[in-house]
């Protein structure tokens, strides 16, 4: 099955080779005429013709294959005008389109799924994908400041395990398995305050887009999700500059033009420590920070260079008869370079370097732990786009990752001495691509590509297959289906005893690449102007998925291979997204539902049975609605979810921990033999705008869990005395919030 599958797409690959008559093509660069920012994922479209595309991540946008004629090119992009753009073409031409933005500042919340694709998109096919702006997510009511992470949350189909951890666990996957890229670069743990926060200031970012599965073959080495997250290029007209006070962090983002190109600048850090100074109470030292760079340069009209640098750290000290010292963060650096070989040919090069690093140092009495874990990742990759005519659009391009990991621990104490090992290890992924997106009926698209991956650690090979396809009954009603294998070569050893200090791994000979098959069918429905309905079904089988053995922490052979450390299983997830946007009577917003089940089956865990993860919450409903009264924005958002599974305990025992002092046992039956009670909260805010000179100035105030429901993080169990008896820990009490915002 697997080589037919193959067979069938390379002879669809030759097709694209097909007869193109003579025609002239209207290519051009989609920016914001407020501050030449590039807009990306524009709508562009020959309104005679219908024939259009979206621009890429760039703004740049190419309609091949149009008879000369007169014509007006459409251009519209979510909260911007529409601009009408009259054509006269004899030959290829340049059109260069500048948007004006509408009040941004007075939009309400709008969560863009597959509505953001126009009927006249030629060839793209949203699978599971959602886009986001930097206003849609501060205007999400959050805890002291707004969070790309804790937005994503409140998406369908995407889920947390407490409102502590802003990990995403999307369609039955753990978080080591979405791909994070910011400006193309991959970003390996990004997340603040023990991972609270995640490590992007939302200040400093353009758009987002979330790809939940059934991604094209461009995309590689993570088996569940990809998000790529693009940073602001910069106001190329004015010096501009937003400034943010809340009640933890600072953060400033400054931009302006240079030469023949722009830049920006953007910086957050926490203030908790000065706390520790103002109440006079033990309050551990820490801090966070980070930092986005980015300039960009116009060589010419077809040569275009971009350099992005992002940085990140936690530094947490205490020292109350325990000295604690963490330490992690991220540092990337990127170079791209973007070239028009002409107007139907695109390419870019992107030469990267990411770095994350995690140290933790334990000191009690006699006993001392020190660990310390890096990863080093150096890409170097290209990007093809060429369109031949209306009917193809063919990309193409090569990837290759050299990854450098190193480990280092050490457990000393009196009563015992362990023995880990000591990892520096490199290892080096390659792939290359080749994708095509037909289009041989005005109301048939059909896209398919192979993938194919080698991993030195075990010599791995891999092809991956990727089709979809999509057809639009008519202008307002479109069903789509995609079908693609994936494979991921890291893992990540989750630590129970610090869950945020996860360690980054290859695999090697002994444990396989971890695989996924994503099957996806779902359909796009305008019900009216105001209403837009999006829903999907998905099926993702997994195998060679690791868990982490807790019991190596004390009997690790250090010659010893991944497979004495991880158990090897397999598992599915399936479910149903669905969500309703609107924009009506004043409320602009939508509602998702998601339904989804995760399973796990380990030989060595739960008797070999099937089980439930923690991560497997079954129903999420989530309504966020914003409502626009003059210069007051107030905004509403209530997520329910049911409870999570865990272990319920069968009995205590009596027993001695490691270092000999009496210790109760607690033996547990399965790993889904309990459900906690299910989660509810509702959070609102409110927001007034002024205008004084060229300065907006926006106070704001949050309240989270209004209604202060007691959610459950954890439930536990004790000894008292001859008693049994259960406690539960909880979620974010009420929480209010302020903060203002300054922007000219």
């Amino acid at each position: 099955m697997h080589k037919k599958c193959i067979l069938v797409l390379l002879a669809l690959m030759l097709l694209s080779l097909a007869y193109s008559k003579d025609k002239v093509s209207v290519s051009g660069f989609v920016r914001n005429s407020h501050n030449l920012e590039a807009i990306p994922f524009a709508s562009c479209f020959i309104e005679e013709t219908r024939q259009g595309i979206t621009a890429n991540e760039r703004g740049y946008y190419v309609i091949p294959s149009v008879n000369p004629g007169e014509y007006h090119l459409i251009v519209q992009m979510i909260g911007f005008r529409v601009a009408r753009v009259p054509l006269s073409l004899t030959d290829s031409k340049v059109v260069n389109v500048e948007l004006d933005p509408m009040s941004m500042e007075l939009e309400g919340v709008r969560v863009s799924a597959s509505r953001q694709r126009e009927r006249d998109d030629e060839f793209h096919i949203p699978i599971s994908e959602m886009k986001l702006s930097p206003v849609q997510i501060t205007e999400l009511p959050q805890v002291a400041e707004p969070d790309l992470f804790r937005a994503i949350q409140m998406l369908p189909g995407v889920s947390s395990v407490s409102d502590f951890s802003s990990g995403l666990y999307i369609r039955g996957g753990s978080p080591d398995q979405n791909q994070i890229l910011l400006d193309g670069i991959d970003v390996y743990n990004p997340s603040h305050l023990l991972g609270f926060f995640s490590t992007f200031n939302v200040d400093a970012i353009n758009t987002v887009d979330l790809i939940k599965g059934g991604f094209e073959a461009k995309y590689g080495g993570r088996l569940s999700s990809v998000m790529n997250v693009y940073n602001l290029d910069g106001n190329r007209s004015r010096f501009d500059g937003n400034v943010n006070m809340s009640l933890i962090t600072s953060k400033a983002t400054f931009s302006g033009p240079w030469k023949k190109g722009s830049w920006m600048i953007s910086g957050r850090r926490t203030y908790l420590e000065l706390l520790d100074q103002m109440v006079k109470e033990d309050i551990p030292d820490y801090y966070f920070y980070d930092g986005h760079i980015k300039l960009n340069y116009d060589v010419s009209s077809s040569d275009f260079i971009q350099y992005s640098f992002f940085t990140g750290k936690d530094q947490f000290r205490l020292d109350e008869g325990i000295d604690l010292d963490l330490s992690w963060g991220n540092v990337a650096n990127a170079l791209k370079w973007m070239h028009l070989f002409n107007p139907n040919l695109y390419a870019e090069m992107l030469l990267a370097h990411s770095f994350y690093g995690s140290n933790i140092e334990i000191e009690v009495s006699d006993f001392l732990m020190l660990r310390k874990n890096q990863l080093y990742d150096l890409t170097m990759k290209t990007n093809f786009s060429y369109l031949p005519s209306i009917e193809h659009n063919i990309e193409f391009g090569v990837e290759i990752k050299n990854y450098r990991v190193v480990f280092k621990s050490e457990i000393s104490d009196e009563q015992f001495d362990l023995d880990y090992p000591t990892i520096d290890e490199s290892s080096l992924y390659s792939a290359a691509y080749l994708m095509d997106s037909w289009r041989p009926y005005p109301f048939f698209l059909l896209k398919y590509g192979l993938r194919l991956e080698h991993f030195s650690e075990g010599n791995y090979f891999r092809i991956s297959p990727r089709i979809s396809t999509r057809y639009d009954f008519t202008d307002s009603f479109t069903g789509y289906v995609a079908w693609g294998q994936y494979y991921q070569y890291l893992t990540l050893l989750f630590l129970p005893e610090v869950s945020f200090f996860d360690l980054w791994f290859p695999i090697d000979g002994s444990v396989k690449p971890l695989e996924a098959d994503h099957y996806v069918l779902g359909s796009d429905i305008k019900i009216s102007g105001n209403f837009s309905f999006n829903v999907e079904l998905y099926y993702k089988n997994m195998r060679n998925l690791t868990e982490f053995r807790p019991e190596i922490d004390y009997d690790y052979d250090p010659d010893g291979d991944l497979d004495q450390v991880f158990h090897i299983g397999k598992g599915d997830a399936y479910g149903l997204d669905v969500i309703l946007n609107n924009e009506w009577l004043g409320l602009d917003g939508f509602i998702s539902y998601s339904y989804g089940k995760t399973r796990r089956k380990f030989a060595d865990l739960n008797d070999g049975l099937k089980f439930h993860p923690k991560f497997d919450r079954r129903h999420q409903l989530t309504i966020n609605e914003n409502f626009t009264t003059g210069q007051w924005i107030w905004g509403l958002s209530y997520t329910y979810g049911t409870g999570q599974p865990m272990q319920r305990p069968l009995g205590i025992i009596e027993g001695e921990s490691i270092d000999g002092y009496p210790e109760d046992i607690v033996l547990y039956g399965r790993p889904d033999s309990y459900r906690m009670p299910s989660y509810s909260r509702l959070d609102i805010s409110s927001r007034r705008i002024f205008y004084k000179n060229n300065y907006l100035i926006e106070p704001y105030m949050q309240i989270v869990n209004v209604l202060t429901n007691k959610n459950a993080n954890n439930v536990y169990y004790y000894r008292d005395g001859d008693e049994f008896k259960k406690a539960t820990s909880n979620n974010l009490p009420l929480i209010p919030s302020l903060g203002v915002n300054v922007k000219w």
